[in-house]
């Protein structure tokens, strides 16, 4: 939704709210969060809850892969219950980037491409929304419409050593990162566990 249309409310699951209690951390939005916070994870129906907060003035952010993040203030008075909505708008397709590249194996002077190889691209704040594809039969993948921020991309093929890096998307960008993977069983190490008994 934005702000010029109308639109029927869906439910985002995933979406991480985080509040804080301004007394406890008197720090601005972009301050230090590691402090005193609470979060929350929105189930399937959007739906989340914290319920054992102190009275008091919070500062709550809204997060989720894909959209816009959302700030909003709220009063916890005791023994009462307290209702905080958020509408998030999605992320427009010239803030978002991609990456881009192959998935090989084998001397890098003579690759070999690994199709069917499964990349996940995981937001590093955002750690249960994570976008995934696989790469084809020349190994080339392509992840598009990634919001911007720093991101932890995962491989795995079968008969293959895992792989994982640290990736940082930028708005509007195309990145381009190619992938590496050992043979699984390439080295062996082999040999023999025993103790001795004393006659």
């Amino acid at each position: 939704c934005s702000g010029n249309e109308k639109c029927l409310p869906q439910p985002v699951a995933g979406a991480v709210v985080t509040v804080v209690n301004r007394r406890m951390n008197d720090q601005p939005p972009d301050g230090d969060w590691n402090a005193k916070t609470w979060r929350a994870v929105t189930d399937e129906k959007g739906m989340y809850a914290f319920p054992a907060l102190p009275p008091g003035e919070y500062t709550a952010k809204c997060e989720a892969l894909g959209f816009q993040t959302e700030w909003a203030g709220a009063v916890v008075l005791a023994g009462a219950e307290t209702t905080l909505n958020f509408l998030l708008r999605e992320i427009e397709q010239q803030d978002a980037g991609s990456v881009k590249g192959r998935i090989l194996t084998g001397d890098r002077t003579n690759p070999r491409p690994v199709p069917g190889a499964l990349i996940r691209l995981c937001h590093e704040t955002l750690r249960l929304a994570c976008l995934e594809t696989r790469s084809d039969e020349n190994g080339v993948y392509i992840i598009e419409n990634i919001p911007a921020g720093p991101y932890t991309a995962v491989v795995e093929a079968k008969g293959f050593a895992e792989v994982s890096v640290r990736l940082e998307v930028f708005s509007g960008k195309m990145v381009y990162k190619d992938f590496f993977l050992a043979p699984v069983g390439a080295q062996v190490v082999k040999g023999v566990v025993y103790t001795c008994l004393l006659y």
